[in-house]
């Protein structure tokens, strides 16, 4: 059929418009309120939550240099990234202005920080290691294995209207315990010579100053040992290394009072015998006093040198006299007996320069110990 067009002009028509309209007021707080509560649902589903295996550490029985470890599970349960770190405790700050560290310098947290995926967990392992530098105070009780350890996630932020609010993330406590078992190791000379019984006894006795030991008896014990079981003629005594089995075992009856094997090796007394003197709290032979002989070693006459010598040694502390002297007399009654033991004075100025002097790597240390060795009369 033929297309006829009309030229007649519509007399009606629909447009759809878009137009701006006032709505009313509690209309618009109602949407507002709505908007902000979904927004905060939202994101109080997304802010960081973290669960712990469990909330209290036990690490036993802790000994002098032995790390004892113990762990713990974090578990990102929430629906966003958390980060963990460790926090201090809050305290009133020292009159230093210093705060207290979040973790204790003889305890080691691993990791201290971490990043989680939501669903992620990671083994954090707790190790305890007393050394040197801290054993003294656990043997008198000035300190104890025990740390509150405080988790804290990284904070995240809120949206409340045109401002921004931080959040701060919950924080997880964690209870560190322990018990340390005093040791001989890690004391100092006047503590030892003062202590009328094996350090790890139930009730320690305190000696007075005028009845303390001339030398530590652990010392004793284990210098009596190398002299009544041929000590003086064994080959190499103090160069070859000793069983760790046996020396644990040699620690443990200092500690104890327990009388020492039979079947102990020699060299493994002697190598404990190093051992204990490289963890005295403080040196025998301090820096101070080594500092002196450095300064005037190459200014002095050679006629005067032994004079010298004599007066840094007496300005030592009693404690620290006797045992450098007790030592020094030993390690000459070696030497004496070079052409059974094989010993010389090159084999054990470096073994022993380590242990007596608080600077034992110098080459003045080595050079004053080999001087205390060789004159004819040292003290």
């Amino acid at each position: 059929a033929e297309l006829i067009c009309s030229d007649h002009k519509p007399v009606m028509a629909m447009f759809k418009v878009n137009a701006l309209v006032t709505l009313p007021r509690k209309q618009i707080d109602a949407f507002r309120e709505n908007l902000i509560r979904k927004l905060d649902e939202y994101e109080n589903e997304h802010i960081p939550q973290v669960s712990l295996s469990k909330n209290t550490i036990d690490l036993g029985n802790v000994m002098f240099d032995v790390p004892s470890t113990a762990t713990l599970t974090v578990t990102n349960t929430g629906k966003a990234m958390a980060e963990y770190h460790f926090v201090a405790m809050p305290t009133p700050q020292a009159h230093d202005g210093a705060s207290a560290p979040a973790i204790k310098p003889w305890l080691k947290v691993e990791p201290e920080t971490y990043l989680l995926v939501p669903g992620a967990s990671k083994e954090l392992s707790v190790t305890a290691h007393i050394t040197k530098e801290f054993a003294q105070k656990f043997n008198t009780g000035a300190e104890t294995i025990e740390n509150i350890l405080i988790l804290q996630l990284r904070a995240g932020t809120r949206r409340r209207t045109r401002q921004r609010q931080t959040t701060m993330a919950k924080s997880q406590f964690i209870a560190v315990n322990g018990s340390y078992l005093p040791s001989c190791f890690g004391c100092s000379l006047k503590y030892l010579s003062t202590a009328g019984n094996p350090v790890r006894s139930e009730k320690l006795n305190t000696l007075p100053v005028h009845h303390a030991y001339k030398v530590p008896k652990e010392l004793w014990r284990m210098v009596d040992h190398l002299y009544r079981r041929g000590g003086l003629y064994e080959v190499d005594l103090f160069v070859t290394e000793g069983d760790p089995h046996q020396i644990a075992d040699i620690i443990e009856a200092l500690d104890t009072g327990a009388e020492f094997e039979r079947s102990l090796s020699l060299h493994s007394m002697a190598e404990t015998l190093i051992r204990f003197l490289q963890n005295l709290c403080e040196p025998v032979f301090p820096a101070a006093i080594l500092g002196q002989l450095e300064q005037h070693w190459g200014s002095i006459a050679r006629d005067q040198l032994h004079a010298f010598c004599i007066k840094a040694l007496r300005q030592l502390e009693p404690q620290q006299y006797r045992v450098f002297v007790y030592m020094v007399s030993f390690i000459r009654e070696m030497l004496k007996h070079s052409e059974h033991n094989r010993l010389s004075v090159d084999l054990l100025v470096p073994v022993f320069s380590k242990c007596l002097f608080e600077e034992g790597r110098s080459s003045r240390a080595r050079e004053a110990l080999r001087h205390y060795l060789s004159a004819e009369n040292f003290k």
